[in-house]
């Protein structure tokens, strides 16, 4: 039988970009299903680059590939996050709304057969590609947004959504113009990446704007102790 997962937003990649997101995504409360191909995150930058000193990253005056990918992993803890170690993302296609999806979403079908369900789908690979070569065509049903020449993903430069409603693109594999491929451009993209997404989860709601420093909700998300 196929595995079918539910949540509010699948993030294809593990590495900084796709790391982050989740952070940000959880910060307002949106569930987090991550497919990544390799079997343990950081993408590139541990699989190729584990000791590879960084030196533009704020807050360090330098710090290794492993490190930093180990300490966005702690920074995620808090949140309830499914982790598809070893599974390839080959497809995004639409899902027709149903329990959990009363708006409809997106079905990312895994290489073994597996999916997963979001309302929201992130493209955060380091390709801006899914498991298939640039020069093969996309499987069936899989949107046009990945149809470019040089395997990069156009994004607008509000929300970092591509030209499909509800598949967004972050990391060095989307483009726009000035982007510049550091990881801290990936963690400004989804920073913003995160506020539209609520947007689509819940578009009857209207987002607060909080800061972790002195909001006990989002405190409290983070599991702080002491939040009221």
């Amino acid at each position: 039988m196929t595995e079918i997962h539910q949540t509010d937003i699948c993030v294809i990649g593990a590495g900084p970009a796709g790391l982050f997101a989740v952070f940000q995504l959880g910060l307002v409360d949106l569930r987090c299903h991550v497919i990544e191909a390799l079997d343990r995150p950081g993408g590139q930058l541990t699989a190729l680059y584990p000791d590879k000193p960084i030196y533009d990253m704020p807050g360090f005056r330098v710090i290794d590939g492993q490190p930093l990918a180990d300490r966005l992993m702690d920074q995620i803890s808090p949140f309830e996050t499914r982790f598809h170690w070893g599974r390839q993302a080959i497809s995004i296609a639409r899902a027709e709304p149903q329990e959990g999806l009363p708006l409809g979403g997106w079905q990312v079908g895994m290489k073994d057969g597996g999916a997963v369900l979001s309302k929201v789908a992130v493209m955060a690979t380091g390709g801006g590609i899914l498991g298939y070569g640039r020069t093969q065509a996309a499987p069936p049903g899989t949107d046009t947004f990945f149809q470019t020449d040089s395997g990069l993903i156009p994004t607008d430069t509000g929300a970092f959504q591509t030209a499909t409603s509800g598949i967004f693109a972050i990391g060095d594999g989307c483009v726009y113009p000035g982007k510049l491929k550091l990881i801290l451009s990936a963690f400004h993209e989804a920073a913003l990446m995160a506020q539209a997404a609520f947007a689509i989860c819940h578009p009857q709601k209207r987002l607060k704007s909080q800061y972790t420093t002195s909001s006990s909700e989002l405190q409290r998300r983070l599991g702080v102790r002491g939040a009221d």
